[in-house]
């Protein structure tokens, strides 16, 4: 079990890694976006790039879940897997992005019909790529994942700012995702020449291999159809609703939640594959401490985030835009500051749902979320506009949260969540009084000085804890 923890712990650190120079070159982009474009044009830009992240994830049909768990599972068959998802994830991106370009002709929204037109082709292209970095994920080669996506995120960075300084508008900022996704593509050629991880070749298949792919991501597809209409119905119900000023300001605070969530997303990543192999074998015991493990460890993240960023949320937004146009974005970022603690405590129990039997279940507890959420979002964006839709996602996060805790408990085995929660809890709470005094960004290593010491006086972090991560990352992971 302890070999389980370090696996996950040390892989979680290259894609954390990753994931941070991700999210900085795209907070980049945003940021000087946000400031160069106004708070109404930057709506727009937001909502159109809403489109293309939908059609990215509806695109992706389920195979970012399914193809690391295969691999991992039978590694025999990643040739087949990879040119199988690689022709299905083509021809899925483009039905979809057809469906798009007629709904947005019909609306008469020209600048974003050609945005989700240009950027989509690049999708369309990077299909060989996205199927090359996922097969990579379920060898664990995580440094070949993250290098390709780190890449193909700075060309594309580096492309959207000379688009915004040059002044080309949405179609610079398109062609620069286009040219993004080619350089993926590229890449990918490239790696996969040096390091022989597979055939990157489109040979013959038979029918009855893509039917094996359908039928096996399955599952997961209702999970990313449903995930993709919940992370995206707000964005599109307020720009019906209250218009693009409303989505640039939730935007303007969602961005930096999606900066906050870097290590959450880094930790799922390698969780799914490693909690897939212990509920296969039927090793629930070895499941249950990992899980436990993994819920201390997001807990203590997630508390000091949320504390850190409700009680700083003015300076924020202050610093990164610049203008008083975003001063209301204080209020959403606050909202969103307790969505980081749900998301953070939701991650380990999320994943063990879908690596176990309980998966079927998931598709269940989004469906009742999805509509949670677009119930009450036509209820409270008419009356609190975009802070309707921030107290909104709060809402069904913690919604799906206590249900999922529920199923495992019925289900799988108990898990003792307040043995994660209370210590940071008590810690967080002193952190708050110390940022009240100081109201400072500047003292955040203070401020996180102040919360490992509540902790460990606390006996949250023992030198026992030290040592044991102290070895993740400095001992070689044995086979």
């Amino acid at each position: 079990m302890i070999e389980s923890l370090k696996a996950i712990l040390k892989n979680t650190a290259i894609i954390y890694a990753v994931e941070v120079i991700n999210k900085i070159l795209l907070f980049v982009f945003v940021i000087y976006a946000a400031r160069i474009l106004g708070v109404t044009v930057f709506g727009y830009l937001s909502y159109a790039l809403t489109l293309y992240l939908l059609l990215q994830m509806l695109g992706d049909f389920g195979f970012t879940s399914y193809v690391p768990i295969e691999v991992a599972r039978s590694p025999e068959k990643k040739e087949k897997l990879f040119t199988a998802t690689s022709h299905l994830r083509m021809a899925v991106t483009a039905l979809i992005l057809f469906v798009f370009a007629v709904y947005l002709i019909v609306a008469e929204m020209k600048d974003i019909w050609i945005f989700v037109l240009i950027a989509g082709t690049g999708l369309i292209l990077s299909s060989k790529a996205q199927s090359f970095i996922l097969t990579a994920r379920g060898i664990s080669r995580m440094g070949i994942d993250g290098g390709l996506r780190v890449g193909a995120t700075f060309v594309t960075t580096a492309l959207c700012l000379v688009a915004l300084k040059t002044g080309t508008g949405m179609a610079g900022v398109a062609t620069a995702f286009f040219l993004g996704n080619l350089s993926m593509l590229g890449l990918s050629f490239f790696v996969n020449r040096k390091y022989r991880i597979l055939k990157m070749s489109y040979g013959r298949m038979q029918m009855g291999d893509y039917r094996d792919v359908l039928k096996g991501s399955l599952p997961y597809v209702s999970i990313v159809i449903l995930s993709s209409i919940f992370s995206r119905a707000d964005t599109i119900l307020l720009q019906h609703l209250q218009g693009p000023a409303a989505v640039g300001l939730y935007h303007a605070s969602s961005h930096v939640l999606s900066a906050l969530l870097i290590f959450q997303a880094a930790f799922g990543m390698v969780l799914l594959p490693v909690l897939s192999r212990h509920m296969i074998g039927e090793e629930l015991g070895t499941a249950q401490k990992i899980t436990q493990t993994g819920i201390k460890i997001m807990g203590y993240a997630g508390v000091f985030l949320s504390v850190v960023i409700f009680m700083t949320a003015d300076k924020i937004i202050e610093v990164l835009y610049f203008s008083a146009e975003y001063q209301d974005a204080v209020k959403g970022l606050k909202i969103f500051s307790l969505v980081v603690l749900v998301l953070y405590i939701s991650t380990p129990v999320g994943y063990l749902l879908l690596a176990s039997p309980l998966a079927k279940k998931v598709p269940l507890i989004q469906v009742f979320m999805v509509c949670l959420s677009i119930s009450l979002n036509l209820l409270l964006i008419p009356r609190f506009g975009f802070q309707g839709a921030a107290m909104v996602r709060l809402l069904t996060e913690v919604f799906g949260l206590v249900i999922s805790m529920v199923l495992i408990d019925r289900a799988l085995f108990r898990i003792n969540y307040g043995a994660g929660l209370v210590k940071p809890a008590i810690a967080g709470l002193s952190v708050a009084v110390v940022i009240y005094f100081v109201k400072s960004l500047l003292f955040i290593p203070f401020y996180l000085i102040v919360y490992g010491g509540v902790l460990y006086l606390l006996g949250g972090i023992s030198s026992k804890d030290l040592t044991f991560m102290r070895e993740v990352f400095t001992r070689e992971e044995r086979a």
